[in-house]
C-alpha cells in the first residue's frame, strides 16, 4: 500500500470471488494499492518511496493474513513519502532501472540491496543530482 503496509495472504483467500469481486484488504481513505504479486517464501520483495529510499526484504518476514487484515508495515515512508514501487524478484539476476531528470540513469542489480528486515527506513538509492 502507498502508506508502506504489506500484506501476504494466501491466494486461496480469493477463490470463488463473484461478478462484484470481494473484498481483498481495507484500505484507508487517504491510501491507495501500489501493486499485487505472486510471491512464495523464497522471494524479496523491494520496495522504493519517493524519498529516494529502497528497501529488500524476505516475503517470509511478513506474516500470512486474512483478506479484511490491512497487512503490516514493510517500510517506514513518513507522512509525506508515498510508496512508488514494490516489485518481487523471482529466480536469476533481477536490476534496478532508475531514470531522473535531466537525463540522469542508474542499473543496479537487486542483490546489491542488502537484505533488511521488514518495517525499515531502507538505503538511498541514487545520488540524485550527482555526476
Amino acid at each position: 500500500l502507498a502508506n508502506g503496509l504489506v500484506k501476504r495472504a494466501r491466494l486461496t483467500e480469493y477463490l470463488g470471488a463473484k461478478a462484484g469481486g470481494i473484498s481483498a484488504t481495507t484500505l484507508m481513505p487517504d491510501d491507495q494499492l501500489v501493486g499485487v504479486y505472486l510471491a512464495t517464501d523464497g522471494d524479496d520483495l523491494w520496495i522504493a518511496s519517493t524519498a529516494n529510499m529502497a528497501i529488500r526484504t524476505s516475503v517470509s518476514d511478513y506474516p500470512v493474513q486474512g483478506r479484511a487484515a490491512r497487512g503490516v508495515a514493510g517500510m517506514k515512508v513518513g507522512q509525506a513519502r508515498v510508496l512508488t514501487a514494490a516489485v518481487v524478484p523471482s529466480g536469476g539476476e533481477a536490476f534496478v532501472v532508475m531514470a531522473a531528470p535531466p537525463e540522469h540513469g542508474k542499473r543496479t542489480p537487486i542483490g546489491e540491496y542488502p537484505l533488511q528486515g521488514r518495517a525499515g527506513q531502507g538505503v538511498l538509492l541514487t545520488k540524485l543530482g550527482a555526476t
